[in-house]
């Protein structure tokens, strides 16, 4: 359980972050990118290439981070003003892997409606 690191992408200046987050979440990236490479190094489970995943995360949510399926999955939205916070997402994270680029692209099929309960 901690703070999903959910970012556009991620670069060196990022590393520090990977410290304190409990998962990661990326709309770009790849099996040698930057955050799949630094989240594995980290122990922390990862998704990267998740479409419009910093319009879907949002503060307050609790999501589930699934590295090994490349599956995030939002359990619960608190989010009470509905305000968009791309940068930075506080959510509880399930560190079920910490195999950050496995299965990414079966978010390239991701819905535009997101529902409490759906998997993106």
């Amino acid at each position: 359980a901690g703070d999903v690191l959910g970012a556009n992408g991620t670069d060196p200046s990022y590393t520090v972050l990977f410290f304190r987050a409990a998962a990661l979440v990326t709309e770009v990236g790849g099996l040698m990118t930057h955050g799949s490479v630094v989240a594995r190094e980290c122990s922390i489970p990862g998704v990267v290439g998740v479409r419009d995943a910093t319009r879907r995360l949002r503060t307050g949510q609790m999501v589930e981070v699934d590295g090994n399926r490349g599956r995030v999955r939002v359990l619960r939205d608190d989010d009470a003003d509905g305000a968009d916070d791309a940068a930075a997402t506080t959510t509880t994270a399930t560190p079920s892997s910490s195999d950050a680029a496995a299965d990414a692209d079966v978010f390239d099929q991701a819905d535009d409606d997101v529902d409490d309960d759906e998997q993106f």
